[in-house]
């Protein structure tokens, strides 16, 4: 039998030949603690707040998992991107970190407990991107690649000089087998930034990076749990030969066959499990169903998508180990996979979830294609228990390839489920729509993408007004936008017509096209800025016009024990783009503080987002305290964040689970409509 060694160098061979499937990290013996991490982690520990190399705030809660950033326009070390030099200074590494005792040391004791059987790996965590918004808002940094390129190329180049010399003195004194490299590019629903951005801002310093690894025969791993599926090509070309981290809600199985194992994909076991209260069978069955699913497309390594060899709760990774294990004492064979071409949801596990009241309402989002993972489920799948049409359409597929099945007749099967679908859809279009994208005939997903009465109403050459203005928008130029919105006003049109027929029709449809994966981050946060500016205008008028009346109110806030802001940024933007009143309470929020400002400030919605699986428990105290108090009838809950799930809503007896930001928005209007 292979060493686990052998298997990961077999794994690297355009025709290697595996014997076995590698059980997660096995491979790789990891370092964390050489003269460099060292140096740059000091003072890290649970509990404290401290200041690092770069001048970053780095805070531990005492009982979170790990320290992160903490980066607002006060404390961040870049206050003007234009005069970055002025701010920034990497840490001396070779000045800090050259004793070749301590260097020494650390190879022994890595070759010591690596032996003949795994590879030696360094560790270089806060990558070129990461580093990036280290320094500055992380809106800074995405709105930074719009409006001053010179700079941030500039910024790009010198932090890629940084880790250069980092991975060389890494190389020259520890001397490893494997680099293993960390830089999230991305949500696990999409990139942070077009591809072609990507491609433009950081793909070329990945290449000097990652060719510099590989010149020096070493092995290149990048981590990244993220949605990574448009580029995976560009980082195969670049040299990493793994990526580890691939969540499932990449489409493993197609990713395997377009990269005919030009670069190993390492991961497909998410953080659906990683939870406190995950049972043995639930994390058993999502296991093997994850290794049925991608272990017979080859060059894959099953392992949970953290980055590094541990899971938040210690009772996890052992099942997940003995799972693989007995996965490789059975005999497979080949299997040829037909799913098409498109994102899908991750693996589901037992019978299917019934849809509560808010999912049947349509707040959840359909997948873009349909992945049977379960034959015992229910034919509806977890994007149509969220979606009527979806699950109309689900249902006629499920049912046409039953008959197929039972006819022994697969040929020409793509035709009969697209056929199935399409006369589902009643003759609509090819596509199978989703719950962010109605088809021509379907009621829009949002109550605040329907035309007022006075709306429908306005000349053509009102509605040419509106256009302009939306159009400013979703391009992201604040001056042109406040043009058009004087433009409009000076014209004769009310503040609330330019408002929902202008900025909010906009950001709609900007919110659409971030959901199906065409916008990204930075062209949302760019017109948030246009509908900042161009509601200043408004608001005044408003008041005036309405009685300052929003469409209701909302207290949003990161979970205790988290202190992510991204997502809950986006989500903020978003409502406040669909006319409602947000009360943004910001991170590591209890759940005290959630229910007292929902009385307090009189809310209609409370929305709790988390990243974190060890910070999930404290939606249930929302949830739960809500009753306690007397207002769970009087005010609706929504939940959101890279662990949270439907099921997840369902059990904990929220109202309302959303996958982004832009359907968080249409659901919270739907609700008060």
């Amino acid at each position: 039998m292979m060493t686990p060694k052998e298997l990961f160098l077999e794994l690297l061979k355009p025709d290697g030949k595996p014997d076995r499937q590698l059980v997660q990290y096995e491979a790789l013996q990891m370092l964390l603690g050489d003269p460099i991490n060292r140096w740059l982690h000091e003072g890290r520990r649970p509990g404290a707040r401290i200041v690092d190399r770069w001048g970053t705030t780095i805070d531990w809660p005492a009982d979170h998992p790990g320290s992160m950033p903490i980066v607002n326009d006060e404390n961040k070390v870049i206050k003007d991107i234009t005069r970055w030099r002025d701010y920034v200074h990497a840490p001396d590494i070779l000045a800090n970190c050259s004793d070749p005792e301590a260097w020494a040391a650390c190879r022994a004791k890595l070759r010591e407990k690596a032996g003949d059987e795994r590879l030696t790996t360094g560790f270089m965590g806060t990558g070129i991107f990461e580093q990036c918004h280290f320094l500055m808002t992380f809106a800074d940094v995405l709105t930074g690649l719009y409006d001053h390129p010179q700079e941030m190329h500039e910024l790009i180049d010198y932090i890629t000089e940084y880790r250069l010399t980092y991975v060389k003195h890494l190389i020259d004194n520890l001397q490893p087998e494997v680099i293993f490299s960390h830089d999230d590019w991305g949500t696990k629903d999409a990139l942070f930034m077009k591809p072609d951005m990507w491609r433009e801002f950081f793909k070329e310093p990945y290449r000097r990076f990652y060719g510099y690894i590989r010149s020096r025969g070493v092995i290149a791993i990048h981590h990244a749990d993220s949605f990574l599926e448009p580029i995976v090509d560009d980082m195969a070309e670049i040299g990493i030969q793994c990526w580890q981290g691939v969540l499932p809600e990449n489409n493993i199985p197609k990713l395997q066959r377009q990269l005919g194992g030009r670069m190993i994909l390492m991961g497909g076991i998410g953080a659906a499990i990683d939870r406190a209260d995950a049972g043995e069978e639930e994390i058993r069955t999502y296991v093997r169903n994850a290794l049925n699913k991608y272990c017979p497309g080859g060059y894959f390594i099953p392992c949970l998508t953290n980055g590094g060899p541990r899971a938040v709760y210690d009772h996890i990774y052992p099942f997940i180990d003995d799972e693989i294990k007995k996965y490789n004492q059975e005999y497979h064979l080949p299997r040829y996979n037909t799913e098409a071409p498109g994102r899908v949801t991750p693996v589901v596990i037992g019978p299917a979830v019934a849809p509560s009241a808010a999912a049947a309402a349509g707040a959840g989002t359909a997948a873009a294609s349909i992945t049977i993972v379960d034959a015992a489920a229910s034919p509806a799948s977890a994007a149509a228990q969220q979606d009527p049409a979806a699950a109309s359409v689900g249902a006629a597929i499920l049912a046409a390839l039953s008959e197929a099945l039972a006819a022994n007749d697969t040929a020409n099967l793509a035709v009969r489920l697209g056929s199935a679908a399409i006369r589902a859809m009643g003759g609509a279009a090819v596509d199978v729509p989703t719950a962010n994208a109605p088809t021509d005939g379907a009621q829009p997903s949002s109550a605040a993408a329907q035309p007022s009465s006075a709306e429908a109403q306005l000349s053509p050459a009102s509605e040419a007004l509106l256009d302009r203005v939306s159009d400013a928008l979703q391009s992201g130029s604040v001056s042109q936008t406040v043009s058009a919105v004087k433009y409009a006003l000076d014209a004769g049109l009310s503040a609330q017509d330019i408002l929902t027929g202008g900025l909010v029709r906009g950001m709609n449809i900007l919110g659409e096209d971030f959901s199906a994966g065409e916008v990204f981050v930075p062209e949302m946060l760019r017109s948030a800025k246009c509908m900042s500016a161009a509601t200043d205008i408004l608001k005044p008028l408003l008041v005036s016009e309405t009685g300052g009346k929003s469409v209701g109110r909302v207290c949003l806030g990161t979970v205790r024990g988290d202190l992510h802001d991204i997502g809950k940024n986006l989500v903020k933007i978003m409502m406040e783009g669909a006319g409602l009143e947000v009360i943004d309470l910001g991170c590591d929020v209890s759940a005290e503080t959630f229910i007292q400002t929902a009385i307090d400030r009189n809310c209609d919605i409370i929305a709790c987002s988390t990243l974190l699986t060890t910070s999930m428990g404290e939606i249930e105290r929302v949830v739960q305290l809500a009753i306690d108090t007397g207002i769970r009838d009087k005010v609706r809950i929504m939940i959101g964040g890279a662990p949270v799930t439907q099921e997840y809503c369902d059990k904990v007896g929220a109202d309302v689970y959303t996958a982004d930001a832009a359907a968080a928005a249409r659901a919270a209007v739907k609700l008060l409509s």
